[in-house]
C-alpha cells in the first residue's frame, strides 16, 4: 500500500466515522404550505337588486309543501352576528322542491339544503317565486362563495367553483344587508335527536 492510498483510507474511515450533518432548522419558506382553501369572494359593489315580492308568473302550488326539521344558522363573523331559523333539506324529496311555490320568506327564515359529500353543487331557480341570496358552506361552515339577488323563474344552472356541504338560501339582499360575505364562517345547529 502507498501511502497516498493509506492516506486515501485514513481520511475513508475517519468520514465514516462522522454523524450526518444536521438538517437546517425549517423556515416558513421551507415548511410545506397547507393547500389555500377554494373562495369565491363576494364582489364590492352589490350586484343589482331583483324586483321584491313574489313574481307575478308564480305558478299555483299543486299540493302542500313537505314538513321539514327546523334548525338554526348563525353568522358569528358578521356585524351583530345575526342568525336565521332554517328549513333542513336533507331528504332527496326535500332537495327537489326546495322554495318552489313560495310567496313569502320573512326576513330571518331560510333554507338549508344539506349534502351527503362535498362538491360543486349547481342550483336553478325552476318555479322559484322569490328572488334569492345562495351562500355555498363547507363542512366547517366556511363559506366558500355566495350568489347575489338570484332571480326569479328560471332553469339556468347557478354554482360557485368551490366544493361545498351546503347550500343556504335566504331572502335576496340579506347578506348585503346583514355583512355577510364568502369566508366568514357560520354555526349550523340541528335539532337534537329524539
Amino acid at each position: 500500500m502507498t501511502a497516498r492510498s493509506s492516506l486515501a483510507l485514513l481520511l475513508l474511515v475517519a468520514a465514516c466515522d462522522k454523524a450526518p450533518a444536521e438538517p437546517p432548522p425549517a423556515t416558513s419558506a421551507s415548511r410545506p404550505l397547507k393547500p389555500a382553501r377554494c373562495l369565491h369572494r363576494s364582489p364590492d359593489v352589490a350586484p343589482p337588486p331583483a324586483p321584491r315580492g313574489p313574481d307575478p308568473r308564480c305558478p299555483k302550488d299543486p299540493s302542500s309543501p313537505p314538513e321539514t326539521p327546523m334548525g338554526k344558522v348563525r353568522f358569528p363573523d358578521a356585524p351583530g352576528a345575526p342568525a336565521v331559523d332554517v328549513e333542513l333539506m336533507a331528504t332527496d324529496a326535500h332537495r327537489e322542491r326546495g322554495l318552489m311555490y313560495r310567496r313569502e320568506l320573512p326576513e330571518a327564515r331560510g333554507m338549508l339544503f344539506v349534502f351527503d359529500e362535498d362538491r360543486a353543487h349547481g342550483f336553478w331557480m325552476h318555479n322559484t317565486c322569490l328572488p334569492l341570496d345562495m351562500l355555498f358552506v363547507a363542512e366547517d361552515g366556511y363559506i366558500v362563495g355566495m350568489l347575489e339577488e338570484v332571480p326569479t323563474m328560471n332553469d339556468d344552472m347557478r354554482s360557485v367553483p368551490c366544493r361545498s356541504r351546503y347550500v343556504l338560501e335566504l331572502n335576496a339582499g340579506f347578506a348585503r344587508r346583514h355583512g355577510v360575505r364568502a369566508g366568514q364562517t357560520l354555526q349550523i345547529e340541528r335539532p337534537a335527536s329524539p
